[in-house]
């Protein structure tokens, strides 16, 4: 029975090695990779790649106009929660290379605080 237990442990000691190493069977793949956008990335550019999911988050500290996109790149569709988590968000789509441009506005979701309104703008270069 020891044996057992003492086989068991190094099967399952070899098994976490191999997660933890990021042993995965499909050797060569690219790996996909996260990109959350938000108001404090307004102004800058990003570059979605084939393999980049992306995503646009904005504050519940602000009352958002709908973003919109001007070019043809991305489309963004709305992600609905059944509990608020604290922002509103969108799933940035390519939809073919080349550059898109994202902007919304918003009003401070409060009254009498010291918030102003902001501009948000990125620009997506999709390849």
């Amino acid at each position: 029975m020891r044996a057992r237990t003492a086989i068991l442990a190094v099967l399952l000691a070899v098994g976490a090695a191999g997660v933890g190493a990021g042993i995965s069977g499909s050797a060569g793949a690219a790996q996909p990779s996260s990109l959350s956008i938000n108001e404090r990335d307004t102004g800058r550019t990003f570059t979605l790649k084939r393999t980049t999911n992306a995503a646009l988050r904005l504050s519940g500290e602000w009352l958002w106009t709908a973003p919109k996109v001007r070019g043809g790149a991305v489309v963004l569709s709305p992600v609905n929660y059944r509990r608020d988590p604290g922002f509103k968000e969108w799933e940035i789509t390519r939809r073919a290379a080349g550059t898109a441009r994202i902007t919304a506005y918003g009003r401070p979701n409060c009254t009498g605080c010291a918030r102003r309104a902001r501009s948000f703008s990125v620009k997506l270069k999709v390849r």
